[in-house]
């Protein structure tokens, strides 16, 4: 723990002996997670609606489907390095093949980070808020990850 955090748990044990604590509004009743406190009240009945009947923002679909084809692009580059990994191995085909597909492959997968980059800078103009941005991906970074064996 860092003094930080023994200091704000200090205080909370401070103020639970102190008595702070006992007279809450709501006490011994469960918590209430399924409304925003900081979404808009207008806006309140229409998100609810949206998530009753399985559907959510543009920007928060747009960000699943991005993460989706992140994933998919790194297990098929996982894939292909594996399969070359083995050739190399093995030696079963010919020694040029199996560095030709590799290559093929690590090209291919520059241009889908290239056009996932795109997307997701896309996608940040629409994200409300910084937070929600999505970082942009380092390709040669990805590539060393699954050469090492990180898939994540």
């Amino acid at each position: 723990m860092t003094k930080w955090d023994d200091l704000v748990e200090k205080k909370i044990k401070d103020a639970m002996k102190e008595g702070a604590f006992d007279n809450l509004a709501g006490r011994g009743r469960p918590l209430r997670l399924e409304d925003n406190p900081f979404e808009d009240p207008s806006m309140r009945t229409a998100h609810r609606l949206l998530r009753n009947n399985g559907f959510s923002l543009p920007w928060i679909e747009e960000r699943k489907e991005i993460e989706s084809a992140i994933e998919t692009a790194r297990d098929n580059l996982a894939r292909s390095w594996a399969d070359y990994s083995d050739a190399q191995r093995s030696r079963s085909r010919r020694a040029a093949q199996p560095e030709g597909d590799w290559q093929h492959e690590l090209n291919f997968f520059r241009r889908r980070i290239l056009d996932l980059n795109r997307r997701i800078a896309s996608f940040n103009l629409k994200a409300p808020s910084e937070a929600f941005q999505r970082m942009p991906l380092d390709v040669e970074h990805e590539i060393q990850k699954v050469m090492r064996g990180k898939t994540s």
